[in-house]
């Protein structure tokens, strides 16, 4: 309950009193308008406030009285937002408020500094530590906890010193620490019994073996020093038998041993090596040959036999590379190989040639090319290939004219080449919007329409950016899609972008937003059963008036908030209110606020008056017509195709009523479909492309019918032969926009 102060409320009355004086002695009511407007705005004890809010709070019930004192006619007094003053007052806090929120941040601050610190001290994992050691860490870590949730003042929790907690944590050894330390005590005694092992092998003089022995002996010595320090256990070491290792050493044969032996083996072993070494020479057959080759191979061979014959040393001997000297025989070719040789040079000069020319044809990738051209490509090469491997003589094959061919593939053209001509020739997408250049919209708020087509007509996707800033696509079928855009003050900017992939198109509009209180014509119609309007053609204003009756009935009946309603108006808002005041009550799916789906309209009586033509239309179409008279209109009844739909300036948008916001000049057509759509030339809308309508889509046509009963309606001449004529036209199926447009004109005429 709000408190009033005393001398505020004595400041109030005195003004009242004043107010009234002034009216009396004015004579106008002006005066007491604004004193009741002040007698609304709420006031405050200045006790329950700082003097800084209190002086807030002072100013803003000031600036409402000074706004509500300049007001000069009744109007605009009426239209003064009294509640809005009474909130931003409302919303300035008590002493009481704001000493409870500083008492809240403190304890607030000092719980955060103590998790701070308690998350400061450093976490450790129990399966690193053995049990004694994990204790003395966990005693130190708990001990700090303790301390610091004991402390009741931030600067003394801020002050505990975590690093130095964390310092002493640090000091307990991990058990891989531990660990680490005994391996290296039992590393150090290994070493030691290794050391012992290797000193107790024999040691030998290089200068005693030559190098193969030394080796071999080095060798053992090595092998048994590698085995030892392989050892990785104490008691293995100290078993390792060195007396075996240097038994095996001491057979190694020294130099002088090797002398002696040597030294009778080797007379005997210069003539086995002379032997073994012509032996290995190879042997031939005259026949095989013509006489200057034979010549030659038998001279290779006496002269190898008598160097061989002639050295002294076995070493020179075994060194003497009869391998070359076979070689060298082997290199001089047989008659038979020389006679191969002869034709096969000829055969391949001959295939060489034809290789060379093939190589000379252009190659290409299939990849590259359309399948006809592909093909008149490959049967060019194909056919030059087979006239050059037909050729027998070297000369006529070096003679075959290869550029002629390639000149002649060269020609056709790639799918690049192809493709690029067609797109030089493609025209560039096609953008259409329901949005118009350099108009001034009324309402913030504004749901647009895009058809964008590629150069075949096929939709293609748009991008819509409001001032630079992307815009969601708000709905997309195959014939259209749909942006929500919320424009700013003044002038906006709207850019529309298609591609096709090659080509883009941008257009930009440049809009103004005004707030205004838009007008539109609004109607309801059940024409495809006969039912004539369920709301006939009404001019709506949206003033603050009928936008707060609006509100307040969706707040009532449709638990809507009505603030929120108020801000964001929307068809389906519009739409129930309309069809209250007439006497109908709606069933619906979703919100008013949002995904809105009208379900039926209940309150009147209904009948199956199908126009002929249309009954016709539905059935050749596949729809069985079933008797649904009642008390209602709604989705499936009479077909399995019909429900409620709606049109705005004759086009049916793709999105729901509550996606829809009005802006001024509109014609919003509420009506019953039996085909989904195809019969009141909607079709598009169910996205089935705009190409199954029943009948001529005569909607242009229809709003300008639509809009001109309304304003006879609003002049009161809704009861003439004129429009009487109007309702009979529009009511129909398969009427022209000519049929249309002439009952317009002489309803028009009446107005005038």
């Amino acid at each position: 309950m709000k408190k009033r102060n005393s001398f505020i409320r004595i400041c109030a009355l005195a003004l009242v009193l004043c107010l009234a004086l002034a009216f009396v002695s004015c004579g106008g009511g002006i005066d007491r308008l604004r004193a009741d407007e002040i007698a609304r705005l709420d006031v405050y004890s200045e006790a329950d406030y700082t003097p800084e809010d209190w002086a807030r709070l002072s100013e803003i019930y000031q600036n409402a009285v000074d706004e509500i004192e300049s007001l000069k006619n009744k109007k605009d007094i009426e239209a003064f937002d009294h509640e809005k003053v009474n909130y931003e007052m409302s919303k300035i806090k008590t002493g009481a408020q704001r000493a409870a929120e500083a008492k809240e941040e403190a304890e607030k601050a000092l719980a955060e500094a103590k998790a701070a610190k308690i998350a400061a001290l450093n976490n450790y994992n129990k399966a690193d530590y053995r049990d004694a050691e994990w204790k003395a860490l966990t005693d130190i870590i708990e001990k700090a906890k303790a301390e610091i949730n004991a402390l009741t003042d931030k600067a003394a929790v801020d002050k505990f010193d975590t690093a130095a907690v964390n310092a002493e944590a640090a000091k307990i050894k991990t058990d891989a620490e531990l660990l680490a330390e005994e391996k290296a005590a039992a590393t150090k005694a290994l070493e030691d019994a290794k050391a012992a092992k290797i000193a107790a092998l024999r040691t030998y003089h290089k200068d005693d073996y030559r190098d193969a022995e030394w080796k071999a002996l080095t060798d053992i010595i090595e092998k048994a020093k590698a085995e030892i320090n392989a050892l990785t256990d104490k008691a293995a070491v100290d078993k390792f038998d060195t007396a075996a290792v240097n038994a095996e050493a001491a057979k190694i044969k020294t130099d002088a041993e090797l002398l002696a032996e040597e030294k009778a083996a080797a007379t005997k072993a210069l003539e086995d090596a002379k032997a073994a070494k012509i032996a290995a020479l190879r042997t031939y057959s005259k026949a095989d040959y013509r006489t200057a080759e034979w010549e030659a191979l038998t001279d290779i061979i006496e002269k190898a036999k008598a160097e061989i014959n002639a050295l002294t040393d076995k070493a020179a001997v075994e060194a003497y590379d009869t391998d070359a000297v076979n070689a060298a025989t082997a290199a001089i070719k047989t008659d038979a190989e020389l006679t191969a040789e002869e034709k096969a040079a000829e055969e391949k000069a001959l295939a060489e040639a034809k290789a060379a020319k093939i190589a000379a044809l252009r190659t290409y990738d299939k990849a590259d090319y359309r399948d006809a051209e592909w093909k008149a490509l490959t049967d060019i090469i194909e056919k030059a290939k087979a006239e050059i491997n037909a050729l027998t003589d070297k000369a006529a094959v070096e003679a075959y004219d290869t550029d002629a061919v390639n000149a002649a593939t060269a020609a056709i053209k790639t799918d690049d080449e192809l493709t690029a001509e067609e797109e030089a020739a493609r025209p560039a997408p096609s953008i259409k919007t329901s949005l118009d250049d350099g108009k001034t919209y009324s309402g913030k708020t504004l749901t647009i329409d895009v058809f964008a087509r590629n150069w075949q007509n096929a939709k293609i996707a748009s991008k819509v950016t409001l001032n630079g800033t992307d815009v969601a696509v708000n709905w997309d079928d195959a014939e259209k899609t749909s942006f929500t855009l919320n424009f700013t003050d003044g002038e906006n900017v709207v850019t529309i972008t298609a591609t096709d992939g090659k080509k883009t198109t941008t257009v930009t509009y440049h809009v103004q937003y005004v707030k205004a209180a838009p007008s539109f014509v609004f109607s309801v119609d059940a024409f495809t059963i006969g039912c004539g309007y369920i709301v006939e053609p009404t001019v709506v204003t949206l003033d603050d008036a009928t936008i707060d009756a609006i509100a307040s009935y969706c707040a009532e009946e449709h638990k809507c908030d009505a603030e929120y309603v108020k801000a964001h108006l929307n068809t389906a808002h519009v739409l129930l209110y309309l069809l209250n005041e007439y006497g109908y009550t709606a069933e619906y799916n979703g919100k008013p606020d949002q995904s809105f789906y009208l379900s039926y309209v209940n309150g009147f009586d209904n009948s199956d008056n199908i126009p002929d033509n249309l009954r016709e239309k539905l059935e050749s179409n596949g729809f069985s017509i079933s008797d649904d008279s009642d008390d209602s209109l709604g989705e499936f009844m009479y077909t399995w195709g019909s429900g409620w739909m709606y049109c705005v300036d004759g086009v049916f948008p793709n999105v729901g009523f509550a996606d829809h916001y009005i802006q001024d000049g509109e014609v919003i057509r509420v009506q019953f479909t039996l085909a989904y759509g195809s019969d009141i030339g909607g079709s598009s809308a169910m996205g089935m492309g705009g190409t199954s309508d029943y009948f001529e889509n005569a909607g242009e046509a229809r709003d300008r019918l639509t809009k001109a009963m309304a304003l006879a309606a609003q002049k009161h001449k809704d009861n003439t032969k004129e429009y009487s004529a109007a309702f009979d036209v529009i009511s129909q199926f398969g009427i022209t926009a000519a049929e249309l447009d002439a009952a317009t004109e002489a309803l028009m005429a009446i107005l005038k």
